[in-house]
């Protein structure tokens, strides 16, 4: 049975210079209900608005070819 449903999870911090640095990780639940989570990798934004945030995720999992889709907005 495929996951038809998944979260992303994404936390932020500051590194050492001061740059925002986001980690983004995906959670799902296979036909057996244990968890998944996949860690995608930690990505750089220049503010951390929502909706710079959900470009950046929308970003990320486009070009790891991450099937998504989305509400049409202005994003």
């Amino acid at each position: 049975m495929p996951v038809v449903q998944f979260a992303i999870i994404i936390d932020g911090t500051q590194d050492i210079s001061g740059v925002e640095q986001e980690s983004i990780c995906v959670r799902s639940v296979d036909a057996d209900l244990q968890p998944k989570e996949e860690f995608l990798g930690i990505y750089q934004v220049s503010s951390t608005t929502g909706q710079n945030i959900a470009k950046m995720a929308c970003d990320v999992m486009t070009r790891l070819q991450l099937l998504v889709s989305t509400p049409r907005t202005n994003l």
